[in-house]
Formats: structure tokens, C-alpha cells, sequence
């Protein structure tokens, strides 16, 4: 039993944490990791979470295989562009084509509270289409 004990391989000091309970020696542990963090830049995962990666691996094909790894669902609000929503975008899709908030926000990867402001800021309620296109006043 002894042996068995004995054979083990032990890691090297380079693996080995600085265990600062007993040797205190957390300023050269803090050093090393303040080097480590130098080389490392920020990549957003999800709204929730960022990561830490080199900076060849911050590209956003990293990102989707690291959520493919851990099993994260991607979202699409990550980069919006509210650009994209324009008078002209909205009028077409929430007045002529009669798309529901829901669906123009999952098309635009926005919150359904965004649209709503978009569709007040441009006054597009569906109440004066009917009354623009006939010409009759109530």
C-alpha cells in the first residue's frame, strides 16, 4: 500500500497554487496573476457573462464555440443597431404588412420595449393608418 503512495507523480511548482495560509506569500501570487491579466482581453459570451481570452481568440466565432461547449443558448441582442430601425422599416413592417412588436423585435434583435418607443417616436399606431389612408376624421 505503501508503494502505491509512492508512485505517484507530484505536480510540478509551476502547477502548484501559492498556498498563501501557510507560507504567505500572496504578493508574488498576486504578481503572476497581474502578468497573466496583462495578456488577457474581455469577450462578451452572453449579456451575463464576459470571459478573459488572448487576444488572437476575441473574435465572436470563439464566442459561439465557447457557448457551443458550455451549452449556452447565444442570443441575438449582443450588437444591436438601432439603426436599422427606421420610419420607413417600421411603417412597412408594423402598418402595411401587420407584424405584431413581438416579431419585429425577434427580426431586429431587440426588446419588445424598444420597438414600442420607436413605433410612439415615429407615431405609427395602427389606428392612424386606418384614418391616414381613408381621409375621414373622427
Amino acid at each position: 500500500m505503501a508503494d502505491r503512495k509512492r508512485s505517484k507523480k507530484t505536480l510540478p511548482d509551476k502547477y502548484k497554487k501559492v498556498d498563501t495560509t501557510i507560507n504567505g506569500d500572496a504578493q508574488q501570487f498576486i504578481e503572476e496573476h497581474r502578468s497573466l491579466e496583462k495578456k488577457l482581453f474581455p469577450l462578451r459570451i452572453d449579456q451575463k457573462t464576459v470571459i478573459y481570452v488572448p487576444k488572437h481568440k476575441q473574435t465572436q466565432e470563439y464566442a459561439e464555440e465557447y457557448r457551443n461547449r458550455m451549452g449556452l443558448q447565444e442570443t441575438n441582442k449582443l450588437h444591436i443597431n438601432h439603426t436599422r430601425i427606421t420610419k420607413e422599416v417600421l411603417r412597412d413592417l408594423y402598418l402595411t404588412k401587420g407584424w405584431t412588436i413581438k416579431s419585429i423585435s425577434d427580426k431586429f434583435g431587440v426588446s419588445r420595449t424598444t420597438v414600442s418607443s420607436y413605433i410612439k417616436k415615429y407615431s405609427l399606431n395602427r389606428g392612424n393608418k386606418i384614418h391616414s389612408d381613408t381621409n375621414l376624421t373622427i
